[in-house]
């Protein structure tokens, strides 16, 4: 995660170029396979037989791995490109606050952290009989002003994390792609088990989780009603409902957050399986039906993932990414 100096020296606007070369790379992506897939056409002139018929399979078959690379390419443009301003707008607020507090003389420290100048300091002593009620001033703004910073930096680390989670994530299905085409054509991306992929969803919830599910989907009356449409549920219909997820905490963005702490967990010496599980089952789900929760309805936008204050809070700061 970046420091507070490195979030003041930053320029943001940096994400979005970034995003736009990704958009023009997608684009690329896709002009090398339209201009592949018309190379082998034209072979198919002067060359005829098992090879060239055994050429057009393996053709067909490296278009799809073209096309998911072209996708995951686009996407992480995007994730920039929905990132970039947010963190431009967090990190000119930050800068501001830092630059109003010294403008008053404060004194601001890399922490970060506001204390009185030394000058504000002598200038308090100066007063007097009024001098302990100067001093108390000083403490409070420095303090309040602390707290801002504190906010709006953690807030800046957060957003940072949740763009390096969407990243890394594509990064790694990216480098499966790449790596089935170097090691001889095969379709699509490579299959992980948990044991290779700790992060993946799991499947399952824990009865408890489940009834505290219900629960907090109980209307008044005593019974389960989803959220959206107020339809009545059924409990023991299991094909009829499902395990509804808060704002902010969807399951793909859970996979990324976890992908991106792995190394983290692994090095405070926890299972990241069993992270994964713990983590999944401590957030209040609620029921839904199967068309309210798979229509994907009251899902927040890409650019927020509350996974990231979690495991921050349950782990500190992650590793740097490696694909």
């Amino acid at each position: 995660m970046p420091t507070f100096q490195q979030v003041i020296d930053s320029n943001p606007a940096k994400f979005s170029d970034a995003g736009g070369d990704l958009d023009s790379a997608g684009s690329d992506i896709g002009d090398l396979r339209s201009e592949y897939g018309r190379q082998v056409k034209t072979l198919g002139n002067s060359w005829n037989g098992d090879d060239y018929d055994a050429l057009g399979r393996d053709k067909d078959t490296l278009v799809i791995n073209i096309n998911a690379t072209k996708l995951k390419v686009e996407a992480a443009g995007k994730a920039l490109q929905l990132n970039g301003p947010i963190m431009k707008v967090l990190s000119e607020t930050l800068e501001q606050t830092k630059k109003g507090a010294e403008t008053a003389q404060f004194k601001v420290l890399p922490a970060p952290f506001c204390i009185p100048s030394q000058q504000q300091l002598q200038q308090a002593s100066s007063l007097g009989p009024g001098a302990p009620a100067a001093y108390a001033a000083l403490i409070a703004t420095s303090t309040a002003i602390s707290t801002a910073l504190i906010a709006q930096y953690t807030a800046v680390c957060v957003q940072d994390a949740t763009a390096a989670a969407a990243l890394h994530t594509l990064g790694l299905s990216l480098r499966d792609v790449s790596g089935v085409i170097g090691q001889g054509i095969s379709i699509g991306t490579v299959s992980r088990t948990v044991r290779q992929d700790p992060g993946q969803r799991p499947n399952k919830f824990r009865a408890t989780t489940v009834k505290d599910a219900e629960k907090r989907s109980t209307n008044p009356q005593g019974e389960v009603e989803d959220w959206h449409s107020q339809q009545r549920i059924d409990m023991t219909q299991r094909r009829t409902w499902d395990m509804g997820h808060p704002y902010g905490y969807e399951s793909r963005k859970h996979e990324e957050v976890a992908r991106l702490w792995e190394s983290k967990i692994r090095q405070q010496g926890l299972n990241p399986r069993t992270e994964v599980l713990r983590q999944h089952n401590d957030v209040p789900y609620r029921i839904e039906t199967t068309n309210t929760n798979r229509t994907h309805v009251g899902e927040a936008p890409d650019e927020i993932n509350y996974w990231v204050q979690k495991y921050r809070a349950a782990y500190g700061d992650p590793l740097d990414p490696v694909i």
